[in-house]
């Protein structure tokens, strides 16, 4: 009997991909605070409880997408399409 095998591309951490995003932020001009927390007040458990934590995040004017890269962070704040401050003036407020 033969077994098929199926090359999978490699797995990345969840935990990577959040540094690489938390680093990436402070990076675009458009963010003016980030901050990833975690103090377990909020699981969101499910796709529908997810979009409609999502729903109310933009509801109350913030953005809120899903991101898997930061290639979709960057995709994201294009659609929410905010400006890019013309300054390069230093801004508060940023925590890693």
């Amino acid at each position: 009997m033969s077994t098929s095998f199926r090359l999978m591309g490699p797995v990345v951490p969840e935990r990577v991909i959040q540094d690489a995003v938390l680093k990436y932020l402070p990076l675009d001009r458009r963010v003016a605070w980030a901050k990833r927390f975690n103090t377990g007040a909020h699981v969101v458990d499910g796709a529908s409880e997810q979009r409609d934590f999502l729903a109310s995040v933009n509801a109350a004017g913030g953005i809120g997408f899903v991101a898997r890269c930061v290639e979709d962070v960057q995709q994201g704040l294009n659609a929410a399409a905010i400006e890019i401050p013309a300054t390069s003036a230093p801004r508060l407020g940023f925590a890693q």
